[in-house]
């Protein structure tokens, strides 16, 4: 049971009312058992490339920034300033996928192709 007192992926529980709504919330639903299920297999991807699997890369994926950042922190005893650089890019990624996530998402729900 989830929160809304349905069960959790169920778009009669998502959204009251029938028609459109409930089309609407059926795809939605089953896009995101769909990025779920595809979301392991980039983020392995990612890893694999970004060194998390052993060794490191020289491409600055998410992931390669992330485990330097990290790697400064816990081994070099490295504060904020010193990791700026991967949060400044960690953060332009974040901003950027948002941005497509939101574009996808109003697309897909509203219709538009703008």
């Amino acid at each position: 049971m989830g929160q809304l007192g349905g069960h959790v992926g169920d778009p009669d529980h998502v959204l009251a009312g029938g028609g459109r709504r409930r089309d609407a919330a059926r795809l939605i639903i089953g896009k995101a058992q769909l990025a779920e299920s595809v979301g392991v297999f980039v983020a392995l991807a990612f890893a694999m490339v970004g060194g998390s699997m052993g060794g490191t890369a020289s491409m600055h994926v998410p992931h390669t920034l992330a485990n330097e950042a990290f790697d400064k922190v816990t081994v070099d005893s490295a504060g904020i300033a010193d990791i700026g650089m991967e949060l400044g890019v960690l953060a332009l990624y974040a901003v950027a996928f948002i941005g497509i996530a939101a574009l996808v998402f109003r697309k897909t729900v509203t219709g538009s192709h703008a």
